[in-house]
């Protein structure tokens, strides 16, 4: 498994690291166009599925030029080695290599540049839900809809925009978010959802967080970015995940965190 983070803080990403032994991990730079609270929250600056994944442009303009210098490559790699290489102005390879495993992403130069104010900063933040792709499709990176046209997934609409902040995906047919209007659209193709408060999950410099920023899943384990149990309803959570046989791990015993989930490869 292969996790895409943000530059988070030290001390997060090692308590990843000690919690998904079995990962590898490559961190982006924070994008300075951005609110300061999401600037390294990486299901804002990319978009992955399967062996692909879609960078914001100044990010995979930074990701191409670290190749040519070990020194600035150094702050991106975390445990494993890359080799990047452009195959033209919008596309390229990277070759990952930990140990004895190999790793080839193909990689996209999105095509909509993030600026601060909504709804010009959500064009990365799409929730993959089984085969479909919950979004506000009126602002979805282009790119993004090619990837997931030839992928065969179906494109669902939604007003709200953080769709991917919005979404603990525990399965293809189960969901805990805060977000009514997602619970609805959900709700009527007949999957589970849990719908949580609003807030209760830090983000320093918003008002709160929400439960997809503060979580993500590798295998069939949630883990959550502070303890679960200082949330009202963790309780709740739990049950949910244990009725659709998901394990959970607290990553941490402060306040759940939303540091912009992990995206997978």
């Amino acid at each position: 498994m292969l996790g895409v983070i943000g530059a988070q803080t030290e001390w997060i990403h090692q308590q990843i690291y000690k919690a998904c032994p079995q990962g590898t991990f490559m961190r982006l730079p924070k994008h300075g166009q951005l609110h300061e609270a999401v600037q390294a929250h990486a299901d804002m600056l990319c978009f992955t599925l399967g062996n692909k994944m879609v960078l914001e442009p100044s990010i995979y303009a930074h990701f191409a030029r670290a190749e040519r210098s070990l020194e600035s490559q150094t702050q991106y790699q975390t445990q494993f080695q890359y080799q990047f290489q452009e195959m033209d102005t919008f596309q390229g390879l990277i070759k990952f290599q930990k140990g004895s495993e190999e790793k080839t992403v193909k990689v996209y130069r999105g095509a909509s540049h993030l600026q601060e104010k909504y709804p010009q900063n959500i064009a990365y933040n799409v929730a993959l839900i089984g085969r479909y792709a919950l979004h506000n499709t009126r602002h979805t990176d282009p790119i993004v809809k090619a990837v997931l046209k030839e992928a065969g997934y179906e494109c669902l609409h939604t007003k709200q925009g953080y769709t991917n902040c919005m979404c603990l995906v525990v399965n293809d047919r189960a969901v805990i978010t805060s977000d009514a209007g997602i619970t609805k659209i959900l709700r009527s193709l007949g999957m589970e959802v849990l719908l949580i408060e609003q807030g209760y999950i830090d983000l320093p410099g918003m008002t709160y967080g929400f439960i997809g920023g503060a979580s993500f899943k590798i295998g069939n384990c949630v883990y959550f970015i502070g303890d679960i149990m200082t949330h009202p309803q963790g309780h709740d959570m739990i049950e949910f995940l244990m009725a659709h046989q998901v394990t959970y791990r607290s990553i941490g015993s402060n306040t759940l965190l939303d540091i912009g989930s992990l995206r997978l490869l």
